[in-house]
């Protein structure tokens, strides 16, 4: 006997409940060849069939019951999610319009067109999609997961947050809004919840990649780099063809320092898509940081040939030119660093001209410290050129180093100070670019002194010399994306202290990690609390008979005022020290100590205790 019209409905109905969706698809395309005028058959049909992924006979059968029935909401509803799955989203939503034209408070389809509306950039359309959907089914959890989408999405990070919360609230196992509670967590910068909810998301979907990946972006926030690769590891692992998280995973090695492995990762992020522009841009900083510069440049060029206004790309280019001494093509390029936003700059939009190298005989010009307190001190010796030209400078840095730059310009003034008038403008580190600075024209240095009296009260304080005065600086900024690079734990540096020498501490700021250092060899000098600004440190400094120090302002100050300094610097330096020399242009009376393999101190050590040796012990 055979079965029913009815009876096949009735068993694809049963079977697509119980996932046996291939079996449901048969009994609905049976139903459909009895009764092939019958547009909920062919509806039914379609819904067994996109969901079996056979997406184009899924669109066949939903027209064919369209043709039969032109305002059938569901098949239009049914027909817009298949289109919006395959990324047709403009034909999605006029199937949604459609449906909506039936039932115009169908909250399903207000929902599922406000998603679509968001994906092609109408923020505000969808907004209004999906706070209609939830004034109809106020307690949908993924509802208010879009809606945080959207609010997200228009910056209104609050209120997102208030969405995602909602919709975790009302369905605790919707994974989507664990993960997207977590995203708006990391963006208001509240890491630890951002990790809880990322994790919550895992637990309920363990492959959910973009979790993984995002996981990992917090993690490198939190500088836990070595947790941080290994959440991108998982993302790989859950999407082999996950590009971005190479690319990240690839950014965590380089903050290790393991710039090898890292281009091994941006090699397969290019070479999963040759047109991503941040693989090669990436991929030509890691080749800068392993010293091969002419594959650099190539990669850095392909990336900005991809992506014209890369700024990150220009930059990154910038560096590698500065690095290789190629100052007339690098200076130009170093002007992008503004719009680059992980460097976090202060561009100053003040209503006069920036300064150029032109004529500014009899004008005013505000110069203005933009970056790190090293940065100021090794570029403030501008001023005096700019006053040499017969400008009347204006000198605008940091509070704590007016006292020592008060020599430097007609006036000195603390950034947040009211700043008098002036005609011109230039930022510190464009100055070289102002005055087509090369490697043989870089401003001589012993432009700082330390002020008569603050030596003189210090030279009082450390009293009658114990033997050689040697200066030590072993970390700097905590905050610096290099510094696990460039800074050195101080009871690793402590190998470095010559016998019947005097050590001085010139650090103002000391690590938690240092206090059990001091307390076990209370023969290092600490001052820390003493020194109030900067003209205190250089009043120190000018005490000692040699500063060595890591690459920190330390270095800087030493360099500027001509004392001898040693200075330690990791493989991959910052630009401004060049390439294999152990002289600096920028300082003629520092030597540099130079890592010959990333991360590896220790040959460093041994030939600075050699020349202490010969330099004190000779």
């Amino acid at each position: 006997m055979s079965e029913s019209f009815e009876q096949l409905q009735q068993k694809g109905v049963q079977a697509f409940q119980g996932s046996r969706t291939a079996e449901a698809a048969d009994f609905f395309a049976r139903a459909a060849a009895l009764k092939p005028e019958h547009a909920p058959a062919h509806n039914n049909l379609g819904v067994a069939l996109a969901a079996l992924g056979r997406n184009r006979e899924a669109l066949a059968s939903y027209a064919r019951a369209l043709e039969l029935k032109p305002d059938y909401g569901d098949a239009h509803f049914n027909r817009g999610n298949v289109l919006r799955d395959a990324g047709e989203l403009a034909s999605a939503r006029a199937s949604y319009d459609a449906a909506l034209a039936v039932n115009p408070h169908a909250a399903d389809v207000l929902n599922a067109r406000g998603d679509v509306l968001r994906r092609l950039g109408l923020v505000e359309p969808a907004r209004a999609d999906f706070t209609l959907a939830l004034s109809l089914q106020p307690n949908r959890a993924a509802f208010h997961n879009n809606m945080g989408i959207v609010l997200k999405q228009s910056g209104d990070l609050a209120a997102a947050f208030e969405s995602f919360a909602r919709a975790v609230a009302l369905e605790p196992r919707l994974a989507e809004a664990h993960y997207n509670l977590g995203n708006v967590l990391a963006d208001l910068t509240r890491s630890d919840q951002a990790l809880a909810s990322y994790d919550a998301a895992l637990a309920l979907a363990p492959h959910h990649a973009p979790a993984h990946n995002n996981r990992g972006n917090v993690l490198r926030t939190l500088k836990r780099h070595g947790e941080a690769a290994e959440a991108y590891t998982r993302a790989i692992a859950a999407d082999p063809a996950y590009g971005e998280a190479y690319i990240n995973r690839g950014a965590a090695a380089s903050d290790l320092g393991h710039a090898a492995d890292a281009l091994k990762d941006y090699d397969t992020a290019a070479g999963l898509n040759p047109g991503n522009a941040d693989a090669h841009h990436s991929r030509g900083v890691a080749l800068c940081a392993l010293g091969r510069h002419a594959e650099a440049e190539a990669s850095l060029r392909k990336a900005i040939a991809l992506k014209p206004d890369h700024a990150e790309a220009h930059w990154a280019l910038a560096i590698c030119l500065l690095q290789q001494g190629d100052f007339a093509r690098g200076w130009p390029l170093y002007e992008e660093r503004w719009k680059v936003a992980s460097l976090k700059l202060d561009p100053r939009n003040f209503p006069v001209p920036l300064w150029q190298g032109e004529n500014i005989a009899g004008r005013s010009i505000l110069l203005h410290g933009e970056q790190g307190l090293g940065d100021a001190i090794q570029f403030c010796r501008y001023a005096l050129l700019v006053a040499a030209r017969g400008a009347h400078v204006i000198l605008e840095v940091a509070a704590p180093l007016v006292p020592l730059l008060k020599g430097l310009a007609e006036q000195v003034v603390a950034k947040g100070e009211a700043l008098p008038a002036f005609d011109l403008h230039c930022p510190l580190l464009s100055l070289p670019r102002a005055f087509g600075t090369t490697l043989a024209t870089v401003p001589r240095s012993g432009y700082l002194h330390a002020a008569a009296d603050k030596q003189k009260a210090w030279a009082e304080r450390l009293g009658p010399r114990r033997g050689p005065r040697i200066g030590i600086s072993w970390s700097g900024n905590p905050k610096h994306n290099m510094d696990l690079q460039r800074s050195i734990a101080l009871a690793e540096f402590s190998k470095l202290l010559l016998p019947g020498a005097e050590h001085v501490s010139l650090q103002k700021d000391e690590r938690p990690e240092d206090a059990a250092f001091f307390a076990a060899r209370p023969d290092i000098r600490r001052f820390a609390d003493n020194l109030c600004d900067f003209s205190d440190t250089a009043a120190l400094c000018a005490e000692m008979d040699l500063v060595i120090t890591v690459d920190t302002s330390i270095a800087h100050l030493a360099g500027a005022m001509n004392k001898p300094v040693w200075i330690l610097l990791a493989s991959n330096p910052d630009w401004r020290w060049l390439l294999r020399r152990s002289d600096s242009p920028w300082y003629p009376s520092a030597t540099l100590y130079r890592q010959q393999h990333p991360g590896d101190w220790g040959d460093v050590f041994a030939r600075a205790q050699a020349d202490l040796k010969r330099l004190f012990l000779a």
